[in-house]
């Protein structure tokens, strides 16, 4: 693609292109669990992951390469995810630190609100379990929904990075909405705190490294550090997601203060 692309060129508003990024990514995250559902019922679902998640993968990108493409008209190499030796270094040093992150808030929350569950030794998940826990964690929900959220609409957006980082936040956020249909009350407000604060700290950490690996390995970790918590018997309940959830959000904001001249400089916008 050629580097000659600039913000010019581009069709609609930022405005536009975002809400149109953010609805159609919706629809085809479903795509392919549509295309490929006949698959499930010829083997079995650890094998079945495994195969689907890359396949869901390449199809997402390739969504996100289009709207780059014919939409934003700018080359997909800005979205930042060379992955090179300081990549490599962010994503291992974001990974143990969004596993610290979310043990210590499953553990005070085990602390302060314990509860029993009843699930038999034979029903939990085994760390074999781990490898399509793998595909799931990062081929389906994190490398995607990240170069979306944190990478794509960063910069077709052209604001600055606060305006950025709660917008696309509160889009993520949103994408889940689906969980109005299975819970109310405080429930629900929780459920949806949550993703909207490891987004925050995903956005602070992939601003500061200037790699989106940083965000993946935010996103990547916590679907992963929850799976090894299911093997040890500890599921994921409300007062869980309220300390994990108010654990990102603390850490996105103290390393936003930390780093708050590049956030707050006068008329700054994300560089691209």
């Amino acid at each position: 693609m050629s580097d000659t692309l600039t913000v010019s060129n581009r069709r609609w508003s930022p405005w536009i292109r975002a809400i149109f990024g953010f609805v159609l990514y919706f629809i085809v995250s479903f795509v392919p669990g549509i295309l490929l559902s006949p698959l499930s019922e010829l083997m079995d679902y650890e094998i079945f992951v495994m195969v689907a998640a890359p396949i869901a993968l390449i199809i997402e990108i390739l969504f996100i390469y289009l709207l780059m493409r014919y939409i934003d008209r700018r080359p997909f190499s800005i979205l930042q995810l060379k992955f090179d030796g300081h990549a490599l270094k962010t994503f291992a040093l974001v990974f143990l630190a969004t596993g610290v992150i979310y043990s210590l808030g499953a553990i005070l929350a085990n602390y302060f609100f314990p509860i029993e569950w009843d699930v038999p030794i034979e029903a939990r998940k085994t760390w074999a379990m781990l490898v399509p826990a793998f595909f799931s964690a990062f081929f389906v929900q994190g490398i995607p929904e990240e170069i979306m959220f944190r990478a794509y609409l960063p910069q077709t957006l052209v604001t600055t990075p606060i305006k950025t980082m709660l917008i696309s936040s509160i889009m993520f956020m949103l994408l889940h909405f689906l969980f109005v249909f299975s819970l109310s009350g405080i429930e629900l407000i929780i459920e949806f705190f949550y993703p909207f604060a490891f987004g925050m700290f995903a956005f602070v950490t992939r601003y500061i490294t200037r790699t989106t690996w940083a965000a993946i390995a935010v996103h990547g970790g916590i679907h992963m550090f929850r799976n090894v918590f299911e093997i040890q018997g500890y599921f994921p309940y409300m007062y869980s997601s309220l300390f994990i959830g108010l654990f990102f959000f603390i850490s996105a904001m103290v390393f936003f203060y930390i780093h708050r001249e590049k956030f707050t400089a006068e008329n700054n916008q994300l560089e691209y």
